[in-house]
C-alpha cells in the first residue's frame, strides 16, 4: 500500500472525482434520481468514459504477481519496478486502484475439483482427497474472489482530444505491468459497465445483460441498463447522528455493506464500490437528498403532488375550453342549413404528461411548465372550422295569373299555383377536431435519452398510481371524454384497442359482431361510406357489420334514424352487448344522427375518424345520448 503525502491529499480520478468535492448549491437543492446518482455522463464501447464534462478515464484489470515467495533480491527489484510504475503517474493523471472483493461461483470450484469415482479399490481415497479439496476452498477465501484494476483519468475538451492522449498511457501502463510480470488488459464498455451493474444488484442472479446496439433500438442510455430500480437513502439528519467524521463515515458504510451483503469491499482511495455508500453516508451528498424517512428514485416523479396536478388542472382546463367552443358552435355561427362535425375526442392520459415533464425537466413546478403546456396542447388539438355552399334543386309553389271563359264568353283573369323546381344555397358549416394523441406529440418534443425515461415513468406510473387513480375501476386511460362525435385515434386516449369481458364473448351473435367489427379498426371516418372498399361513415359501418356478421340480417343501407327504426327499443337498464346504440343532435338532422355498437361497461365501437372503440359515459356522448335498440 503507498501512502500519500501527509500534507498533500491527492484528488481521486477514475468514476467518482465528483463525489470529493463540496457540490455546488444547485446540485444539493436537486433531487437525485438513480441514474443521476451513478457519477458518470457517458460510456464508450472502447472504454473511454465521461466522468465530467471536461474529465476522461479508462480502467485496466491487472493480475497478482507472487511477491511473497520471491527471493530477496526479486522483491527489491518488484519493489523498485512498483514505485517507477507509481511515479509515472504526474500530476495531470489523476488515478485510483480499486480491489474488489466479490462472491464466486462455488459451483463451478465444485465441478474443477470434483473426482469421479472409477469403481476400483481406490474410490474411497478419491472421495476422501476430493472432501479434502472442498473443505480447503471454504476456508482458503470464503468463497470471494479478488479482482484488481487501476482507472485513470485526465482532462480534455472532447473525446477525440483525450482518446490518443489516453491511449498512449493505457500502452505505458501495460507495458509497466508487463515489466512487473503481472498480466494486464484494458476494459471496454461493456466490461466496465457491468462491474458497476454487479455491484449494484449484488444479491440478484440475473446476468448483466447489455449491448451497445440495444441503446439505439431503445432510446436508453448506459445507465438505465445498470442501475437498479431505486436506492434508499437515510436523511441528512441521520447520516450526520451516525458519524461525525468523512474518515468514520466510510468505515461505518463499508461495515454496513459487509454485514448486509456478506461481501467485503476494499479500495484505495476509496473505489468502484462504495457508489451507494458514498451517496447515502457522506455529508456532502447527504444535502442533496434531504428529507424524513426514505427516499425513493429513479421511476419515481420527483416534483410535488401540487405541482403535478395543478399541471394536470392547467391541461384539463385547455381541454375544457375547446369542449365548451365545439358546443357553441352552432350558437357562435348561426344561420347555416346543416352543421356537419368530424370530431376527435378530447382527452389525454395524465400520467403522460406528467412523464413527459418528467423526462424533459425532471423535478418541475407549475408555474414553470404552464407555457409548455399550452404550447402541447396547441400541438395536439387541430380545430378547423369552414363553410362549404351547395347548390340544389328543391320545388316551390308559385302562383300564376291565366285568363278564363265563362259560358257566356266573359274573358277575365284568374291566379293559379303551380310547382316550380328552383336553384338555392345549401350552406353547411364543416367543424373537425383532429386529436393527434398527446403520445405522438409528446415522442416528438424529446430526444433518445428522455424518451428512454418517459417510457420507465409510463411503465410504473411514476411509482405514484394513486396519483390519477391509474388501475383503479374508474381509471379510462387518460379519456377526459368531453366531446367526440368521432372517437379518438389510436393513442389519443378514446380510440384504444378494448378487451372486452370474455363472459360477453360467450355470447356467439355478439362475438360473430365483433369478429367482424373489428377488421375495420382504424379506418377513417368517409361521409357517405358504406364497404372496406370506401371506408365508412357511422351508419354505414354498422349495416356493414349486421348484414355480414353471419347472423342472418340484413338490413341493407339506411342511415342511423333508419337503424333505430329496425330495432326495438330497450332500455338502458337491460342494454346488453351487441345491442345498437343512438344518439341525437350531434349534427342538425331530425331523429338518430349516431350509431354504435354497443360492447358492454359502458363502451361502444363506432365509427369516429378512425373507427375505434370508445367510452359512452363522456359528456358528450351522455348529452346526446337517445337510446339503445335489438336488433329485430
Amino acid at each position: 500500500m503507498v501512502k500519500s503525502e501527509p500534507k498533500k491529499k491527492p484528488q481521486p480520478g477514475g468514476f467518482f472525482q465528483k463525489f470529493f468535492r463540496k457540490p455546488e448549491r444547485n446540485e444539493k437543492e436537486q433531487r437525485l434520481t438513480v441514474q443521476r446518482s451513478i457519477p458518470y455522463l457517458e460510456m464508450g464501447r472502447d472504454g473511454i468514459c465521461r466522468v465530467e464534462e471536461h474529465l476522461y478515464s479508462k480502467t485496466v484489470r491487472f493480475y497478482d504477481i507472487n511477491y511473497q515467495l520471491a527471493q530477496n533480491e526479486d522483491k527489491n527489484t518488484i519493489f523498485e519496478s512498483w514505485c517507477d510504475f507509481l511515479n509515472y503517474f504526474d500530476a495531470s493523471i489523476r488515478f485510483q486502484l480499486s480491489f474488489i472483493n466479490h462472491k464466486s461461483d462455488m459451483s463451478e470450484y465444485n465441478k474443477v475439483i470434483q473426482i469421479e469415482p472409477q469403481h476400483d479399490a481406490f474410490d474411497d481415497v478419491r472421495m476422501e482427497y476430493a472432501q479434502m479439496l472442498k473443505q480447503q476452498l471454504a476456508k482458503g477465501n470464503n468463497g470471494l474472489v479478488r479482482t484488481k484494476y487501476i482507472t485513470f483519468s485526465i482532462e480534455a475538451k472532447s473525446v477525440r482530444e483525450a482518446k490518443p492522449r489516453l491511449e498512449r498511457i493505457e500502452t505505458d501502463i501495460l507495458n509497466n505491468f508487463k515489466v512487473l510480470g503481472v498480466k494486464a488488459y484494458p476494459l471496454n464498455g461493456v466490461e466496465r459497465l457491468q462491474i458497476m451493474y454487479e455491484t449494484f444488484h449484488q444479491e440478484e442472479q440475473q446476468k448483466f445483460d447489455f449491448s451497445y446496439d440495444r441503446i439505439l433500438q431503445s432510446g436508453m442510455t448506459t445507465k438505465d441498463f445498470i442501475a437498479p430500480t431505486s436506492f434508499l437513502f437515510k436523511s441528512g439528519k441521520q447520516a450526520a447522528a451516525a458519524t461525525n467524521t468523512i474518515t468514520e463515515k466510510a468505515k461505518a458504510a463499508v461495515q454496513e455493506i459487509v454485514l448486509q451483503n456478506k461481501t467485503l469491499w476494499v479500495g484505495i482511495g476509496v473505489g468502484i464500490l462504495l457508489v451507494m455508500v458514498m451517496l447515502g453516508a457522506f455529508s456532502s451528498c447527504g444535502a442533496a437528498i434531504q428529507g424524513t424517512g426514505s427516499t425513493f428514485v429513479g421511476t419515481t416523479y420527483p416534483s410535488k403532488d401540487a405541482d403535478m396536478k395543478g399541471a394536470e388542472e392547467d391541461y384539463l382546463e385547455l381541454e375544457k375550453e375547446l369542449d365548451k367552443q365545439i358546443r357553441q358552435m352552432e350558437s357562435t355561427h348561426p344561420g347555416y342549413d346543416e352543421y356537419r362535425y368530424q370530431l376527435d375526442e378530447i382527452g389525454h392520459d395524465p400520467y403522460q404528461l406528467i412523464s413527459h415533464l418528467t423526462a424533459v425537466y425532471e423535478q418541475f413546478t407549475r408555474g414553470q411548465v404552464k407555457p409548455v403546456i399550452k404550447e402541447l396542447f396547441k400541438q395536439q388539438y387541430l380545430l378547423k372550422v369552414w363553410e362549404t355552399i351547395e347548390i340544389r334543386t328543391r320545388m316551390e309553389t308559385r302562383v300564376g295569373v291565366r285568363p278564363t271563359i265563362d259560358a257566356f264568353g266573359n274573358v277575365s283573369m284568374e291566379t293559379y299555383t303551380y310547382q316550380e323546381e328552383v336553384e338555392y344555397e345549401y350552406k353547411i358549416l364543416n367543424v373537425l377536431l383532429k386529436n393527434k394523441g398527446f403520445d405522438t406529440i409528446a415522442r416528438k418534443n424529446m430526444n433518445q435519452k428522455q424518451t428512454g425515461r418517459y417510457d420507465a415513468y409510463n411503465m410504473t406510473y411514476g411509482n405514484r398510481p394513486e396519483l390519477f387513480g391509474a388501475g383503479s375501476p374508474t381509471y379510462s386511460g387518460g379519456t377526459t371524454g368531453s366531446i367526440g362525435t368521432g372517437g379518438g385515434s389510436v393513442g389519443s386516449g378514446g380510440g384504444f384497442k378494448y378487451d372486452i369481458p370474455s363472459e360477453a364473448l360467450s355470447d356467439e351473435k355478439f362475438a360473430k359482431m365483433i369478429t367482424e367489427a373489428e377488421k375495420y379498426l382504424g379506418m377513417p371516418y368517409v361521409w357517405g361510406g358504406s364497404s372496406p372498399s370506401t371506408s365508412f361513415d357511422c351508419s354505414g359501418f354498422v349495416c356493414w357489420v349486421i348484414n355480414n356478421s353471419g347472423n342472418g340480417w340484413s338490413v341493407g343501407r339506411t342511415t342511423a334514424n333508419g337503424l333505430r327504426g329496425k330495432c326495438s327499443y330497450v332500455s338502458p337498464a337491460d342494454a346488453q352487448p351487441g345491442d345498437l346504440i343512438f344518439f341525437e343532435k350531434t349534427y342538425n338532422t331530425a331523429g338518430a344522427s349516431h350509431v354504435g355498437i354497443y360492447v358492454g361497461d359502458g363502451m361502444m365501437i363506432h365509427c369516429g375518424d378512425p373507427i375505434s372503440y370508445t367510452s359512452i359515459n363522456s359528456t358528450y356522448w351522455q348529452s346526446h345520448f337517445l337510446g339503445f335498440g335489438r336488433i329485430n
